[in-house]
């Protein structure tokens, strides 16, 4: 059995988000933690789920198409379209380097799949490892390094019609 689950985001779900921005292992990729806060409260219900081991709350998945602002802005403008961009935060450090980020990105990938889905697209800062091995577990390839307020990311991509979702 996966212990690792997707849920929707409640009501009772925001205060432990804005503790979990609040925590220093994520200080340096999601901040200023207000402002990612508001971005998350903002987001579409329906393209974010929390994620649990067993009944435990342990971080946050969402995802969404760029617009092309936000790819100029990025430096991204090259990324195919249609793609759909997936963010992922461990957020309590108790479940972090066990693979349960792999496991959600799993699930949420398959679910897209499933929605017809054939582009998608993570980021994280060059020197996030535990995160680049994450996302080449389940499949993504690099694109390209880019540099966004004055962080050097790399943006990986994974395309259905080329890959085998590794599990």
């Amino acid at each position: 059995m996966n212990p690792i689950s997707l849920r929707s985001v409640i009501p009772d779900d925001w205060p432990v988000i804005l503790g979990w921005l609040r925590q220093p292992h994520l200080a340096a990729s999601w901040s200023p933690a207000t402002t990612i806060y508001q971005g998350l409260q903002a987001h579409q219900p329906e393209d974010m789920r929390i994620i649990s081991h067993h009944a435990t709350r342990i971080g946050i998945v969402c995802w969404q198409t760029p617009t092309a602002a936000e790819l100029s802005e990025a430096g991204l403008s090259d990324l195919p379209a249609g793609l759909i961009d997936i963010d992922i935060m461990i957020g309590d450090s108790k479940y972090l380097y066990q693979g349960h980020g792999t496991r959600a990105l799993t699930l949420v990938i398959e679910q897209l799949w499933s929605q017809g889905v054939t582009r998608i697209g993570l980021a994280t800062q060059t020197a996030n490892t535990p995160a680049l091995r994450s996302f080449t577990k389940v499949g993504c390839s690099p694109f390209r390094e880019f540099v966004e307020n004055g962080q050097q990311y790399v943006c990986l991509t994974l395309g259905s019609k080329f890959i085998t979702l590794k599990r």
